[in-house]
């Protein structure tokens, strides 16, 4: 009983925010700390290239965005995404499951959340293993916002709302890791690649995001 009333206040809420949201004035957009153009080509020992045919997979919409292939010195490649929504865009989801699907007809094998430490920061990210036939994709994701780090999804949509309804404080980044496609009786080296990785950049984020980690 107490689970369905707690249900029904967030529908409440919800609904509020999307009818009144058109009826707040807007605050200027924030800006990201430097341009994601600049984000370091090389990441420890990952070599960096844009990538650009799969443009039209990823999240509409967004203020600024990147979206990079690194390569390491044994041929294991991965790929980052970074999308930073400076404003409340009526209509954007920005917290939507559609932005962390790797593809067509990938079904999720596993998910847990990792705490990873990062020059003395702990940092929650999202674990998601999808799998099709007889292969395998490992992904990382995490929310940066006003209020720190999230992977929850529809209590940080459920916030971004009510946030932009009472001052307009909506900028919000997706960091999303996705590893390649790798056989499904291979171990777990991938999630240590992501592992590292995100150790490496966490403190590279805060010189581009306006947020503190």
């Amino acid at each position: 009983m107490l689970r369905t009333k707690k249900f029904l206040i967030v529908i409440i809420l919800f609904v509020l925010s999307y009818l009144l949201i058109d009826k707040m004035p807007y605050a200027n957009p924030v800006q990201t700390q430097e341009s994601l153009a600049y984000f370091p080509l090389t990441i420890g020992e990952w070599k960096g290239q844009d990538v650009y045919e799969e443009e039209k997979e990823l999240p509409s919409r967004t203020d600024e965005y990147l979206y990079r292939k690194y390569v390491n010195v044994s041929g294991e490649s991965l790929f980052l995404y970074i999308g930073f929504w400076g404003k409340y865009r009526h209509g954007a989801d920005v917290f939507s499951g559609r932005h962390l699907l790797p593809a067509y007809k990938w079904d999720i094998m596993s998910s847990k959340v990792n705490v990873i430490v990062s020059q003395g920061k702990k940092i929650s990210v999202k674990e998601i293993v999808y799998t099709r036939n007889h292969s395998k994709i490992s992904q990382f994701y995490w929310y940066m916002t006003n209020n720190g780090i999230t992977t929850r999804r529809f209590k940080e949509r459920l916030r971004h709302g009510i946030h932009a309804i009472l001052n307009r404080h909506t900028n919000v980044a997706l960091i999303r890791l996705t590893s390649s496609q790798y056989s499904i009786d291979t171990d777990d080296r991938y999630s240590t690649f992501l592992t590292e990785f995100t150790r490496k950049i966490t403190p590279v984020l805060e010189e581009f995001l306006p947020f503190n980690m």
